[in-house]
């Protein structure tokens, strides 16, 4: 479940895999995670560094996402050297007894790869890097294989990364 840390991610993109059967009950639990970045070659604002991991997480399934970067001066400036710290909720199986406050879910695999990245760039393969490496791990995304780096200049992405989670589906049918 946690095998991530030899893996890199870097462009991803949500499908659901129908089991064909009647779905699952899962209930939104909270979540922190804290990792350090540190920037070889990418220095981010605080609102960039902010914007880009949110938008990894969302990705990933993750809602209500609260990233507080640290030291942070949102004066413009940009750094090479951020402590993370995102707090957000993820979609978890829902006890069996409990119907109330619970949404429908499946299990969904997300593919992390230089194709499917969205706003996401080659330029941000450090901070998907270190958040594989270090903040990944710390998650309960389950790893089903691959693996994603940096390039040799730590400009591109390189390879694929697959994760499964437990995604909502929409019980109004639309």
């Amino acid at each position: 479940m946690r095998a991530l840390s030899t893996a890199l991610l870097l462009s991803l993109a949500a499908t659901t895999a129908g089991a064909g059967g009647a779905p699952l009950r899962g209930v939104w639990e909270p979540r922190e995670l804290e990792f350090a970045y540190l920037g070889v070659v990418t220095h981010y604002s605080c609102e960039a560094i902010e914007a880009r991991l949110a938008k990894l997480l969302r990705r990933l399934g993750a809602r209500n996402v609260e990233v507080d970067p640290a030291p942070c001066f949102y004066d413009g400036s940009v750094q090479g050297m951020y402590k993370l710290r995102a707090r957000y909720e993820v979609l978890r199986p829902a006890p069996a007894a409990a119907a109330e406050g619970t949404v429908a879910a499946a299990p969904g695999k997300v593919v992390i790869d230089r194709n499917t990245l969205g706003l996401i760039s080659d330029n941000d393969c450090e901070l998907i890097e270190r958040f594989v490496r270090y903040g990944l791990p710390k998650t309960d995304w389950d790893v089903l294989g691959g693996k994603v780096g940096c390039n040799a200049t730590r400009s591109a992405v390189l390879g694929k990364l697959e994760l499964e989670t437990l995604l909502p589906i929409d019980e109004a049918g639309s």
